[in-house]
């Protein structure tokens, strides 16, 4: 994907602890930082697969098509099966996460994937605007 379409890192000033709804730390206070923080809106393409975790949490894995020309953005989730999202084929999502590579053995063969770790995942109009509303916070808030 090419950098301008998905900017993942920025050099900021942030006043405080930003935290998503789990608690999970999102970024800390210091002078300056490298930041990965990822805002993607846009729909579903596929049914999610769904992978049960041998802690008992769950993954889902599905594709987010952004932007002009259906640009396709691997995405995961991980977490509680209560707090799972409810996610269909060609809904309209946003989501707050982070870029990340994982390697991992396939066929005998080291192979690797980028997706989006995302934390937070809103699926109706009114938790898509408070999501949004409050990375505009979040962003105003850092100067």
């Amino acid at each position: 994907m090419p950098a301008n379409e998905l900017e993942t890192c920025a050099e900021l000033t942030f006043p405080q602890r930003i935290h998503n709804k789990q608690g999970s730390e999102l970024m800390s206070a210091q002078s300056k930082q490298t930041l990965n923080f990822v805002v993607l809106m846009g729909t579903v393409r596929a049914e999610p697969v769904t992978t049960e975790l041998d802690d008992g949490s769950i993954r889902l894995t599905f594709d987010l098509v952004v932007g002009p020309g259906a640009n396709a953005v691997p995405v995961t989730w991980v977490g509680r099966v209560s707090r799972a999202p409810r996610l269909n084929v060609d809904r309209t999502i946003a989501l707050i996460g982070a870029v990340r590579r994982r390697f991992f053995r396939s066929n005998g063969a080291l192979v690797s994937r980028t997706d989006v770790l995302a934390t937070d995942v809103a699926v109706t109009p009114a938790k898509r605007t408070a999501l949004l509303g409050s990375l505009d916070r979040i962003v105003s808030s850092a100067g």
